[in-house]
């Protein structure tokens, strides 16, 4: 076969693929980030219902569990690492939040019955974890952190803010605009007043409130009805 045949056939198979051709060229982009997600490898197992529900999802092994009768909207779960968890159990409502996790073996765990209006949860660390127990409520604008995201170190080049757990207990009321520091344990059907910022642990049946917050009074109760 001489030159001009070759050429000629060449444009005959051009032209009869042509449609090929351009969806692959046009879906490159898809495809790259295809495989790029099928070689990260993570795992979603979702019972509930959602609207402009995001992942975000690099590194290996990482898992989602979604519970029945959880209702998401607009909601970003980002995780960059491996071996990271999100689970949320059942009858959950979240709105206008980020489960964010960075870092590895890292758990969000939200419990039975829990609603959170907007909030922004970050992990991150190794083996750190989130815990909000059941039939928590958490209102909107809420920043809850395990870690500071970048490190401070001492004369000595050591690391001196490290990332600590954080654990929500069950019944417990979070008001908005509040900030939740690492470390901190709110026990079982606590208050925390709007606009708090939480460095240390609230007792149970408690309000808290301030700048940080102080518990100003104790046993206390709170129900989801206006009760008037």
């Amino acid at each position: 076969m001489n030159k001009s045949h070759l050429i000629l056939n060449l444009k005959k198979i051009l032209k009869r693929n042509q449609l090929l051709f351009i969806l692959a060229y046009k879906g490159r982009h898809f495809l790259l980030r295809l495989s790029n997600w099928i070689h990260i490898g993570f795992s979603v197992s979702n019972n509930g219902v959602y609207s402009k529900l995001k992942y975000d999802i690099r590194g290996k092994g990482n898992s989602i569990s979604i519970g029945r009768n959880v209702v998401l909207i607009n909601v970003l779960i980002y995780i960059r690492g491996n071996g990271n968890n999100v689970v949320i159990q059942d009858d959950v409502l979240i709105m206008n939040s980020i489960l964010w996790i960075e870092d590895n073996s890292n758990l969000i765990l939200l419990g039975k019955n829990v609603t959170i209006e907007g909030a922004h949860m970050a992990v991150t660390g190794i083996e750190k974890k989130i815990v909000i127990s059941d039939n928590s409520m958490l209102s909107n604008n809420i920043t809850i952190r395990t870690g500071d995201s970048h490190a401070i170190l001492n004369e000595k080049g050591e690391k001196i803010n490290v990332e600590k757990d954080i654990f929500i207990g069950k019944h417990v009321w979070i008001g908005s605009n509040v900030t939740i520091l690492k470390g901190v344990h709110i026990e079982d059907n606590s208050i925390v007043g709007t606009g708090s910022l939480v460095t240390d642990n609230i007792s149970h049946s408690s309000i808290a409130v301030g700048i940080p917050a102080k518990v100003i009074k104790n046993n206390v109760s709170w129900i989801r009805d206006r009760y008037l």
